[in-house]
């Protein structure tokens, strides 16, 4: 493999999943992800994590570091230090008090989670505002970012899977769903009529949570959509807008490096 410069590595440690992206210079040359678990150990993790390496961690290899952005605190610590080992260098953990591009208006920035605040940054940087960041994973997250990059909030809500994970566990008869775009919204059997409820009632919640925040705001923001369930639906919605599957790892980038001297 030609190494042209030196790599950033990225991770982002989700609820459900882990993660990373290889960044050579401004290239996103490779990206895997593992589920979440906690029960790993340090080993599990790090012998899985080099598998995927294995073609970035040759002799002679230069790496310009990583950095995590976590909202799994019991996971933190162990890939820093996970991490921190393979590519023998330090690991930056992104916070509320990383320089980041934005200024975090929330009542109580240190709650606010730290994917909220890189996907905001990185979706202002590379979008300007006002925008809202539509983050579709396991729970959904609208990040609200003013033209003149203050994050002000926004909203959370359970994502699609969980709900239908929620409807099939707490009744005795409805049955796991697959996550598609129904016919119609008049079901006329328990899937179909799940799958309206479930899907077409998700893209009603989302298109209307998106003209309140648009009404609050007295200005129509960019729309930017990330995360898995986005991926799938991205096409379905009514309003215009951008699609940015790897914005969290894009934010982890630009936030490491406007807080190193790289």
């Amino acid at each position: 493999m030609k190494i042209e410069s030196p790599f950033l590595l990225t991770i982002d440690i989700g609820n459900s999943n882990v993660t990373f992206g290889v960044f050579e210079s401004n290239r996103l040359v490779k990206t895997f992800r593992t589920i979440t678990q906690q029960s790993l150990s340090s080993d599990d993790y790090a012998k899985e994590i080099k598998n995927h390496l294995s073609a970035y961690l040759l002799q002679g290899a230069k790496w310009q570091g990583a950095v995590i952005c976590s909202v799994v605190k019991p996971l933190t610590s162990l890939l820093t230090d996970v991490c921190s080992e393979i590519i023998q260098l330090p690991v930056m953990n992104i916070t509320h008090d990383s320089i980041t591009g934005i200024s975090i208006h929330t009542e109580k920035p240190s709650e606010t989670g730290t994917d909220r605040i890189v996907n905001s940054a990185a979706a202002f940087a590379r979008y300007g505002g006002p925008c809202v960041v539509v983050d579709m994973g396991t729970a959904t997250t609208f990040d609200v970012v003013t033209e003149h990059g203050v994050f002000l909030g926004g909203a959370i809500v359970a994502g699609l899977g969980l709900m239908a994970e929620a409807l099939h566990t707490r009744t005795s008869q409805l049955p796991m769903i697959s996550l598609e775009i129904p016919e119609k919204s008049i079901g006329r059997n328990t899937t179909s009529a799940m799958q309206s409820g479930v899907v077409l009632g998700y893209i009603a919640l989302i298109e209307g949570l998106l003209q309140k925040i648009e009404h609050e705001l007295a200005q129509q923001p960019r729309i930017i959509l990330t995360g898995g369930y986005a991926e799938l639906f991205r096409n379905s919605f009514s309003f215009s807008s951008y699609f940015c599957p790897h914005l969290t790892l894009e934010g982890c980038k630009m936030i490491f490096e406007l807080n190193t001297d790289f």
